[in-house]
């Protein structure tokens, strides 16, 4: 998850960061304080055939709420609001976080190139 107010911070770091220091309310404070909400979830995935290496990416433009919401979910759901939408990831049910599911979009693009 890249953080605009924070320059792009944490990036790959986000379990660390989510998980074991700053957390879901501290995040939404920051973003309050600096009055920026941009966010960008990524998501790449590596693949060596041999031959040639590849590299697939998947990015979803969204904003961090004002306060965490939502209890579907894991982790950082709480604080992800996809861009066009009005709720977080963790206040959507399961069939309707798949629109957005990098993981599964990854795994179809790699399917293309194998």
């Amino acid at each position: 998850l890249f953080i605009n107010c924070l320059n792009g911070f944490p990036g790959p770091f986000i379990k660390w960061y989510f998980k074991d220091t700053v957390g879901a309310e501290k995040t939404c404070a920051i973003a309050n304080l600096f009055n920026e909400y941009r966010c960008t979830w990524s998501t790449l995935l590596g693949y060596y055939n041999g031959e040639k290496t590849f590299f697939i990416e998947e990015k979803i433009e969204g904003i961090i709420p004002k306060e965490p919401k939502g209890d579907n979910g894991y982790d950082w759901d709480v604080i992800f609001i996809p861009k066009g939408q009005l709720r977080t990831l963790a206040e959507m049910t399961f069939e309707e976080k798949q629109k957005y599911a990098v993981t599964k979009k990854l795994l179809n693009k790699f399917q293309n190139i194998i």
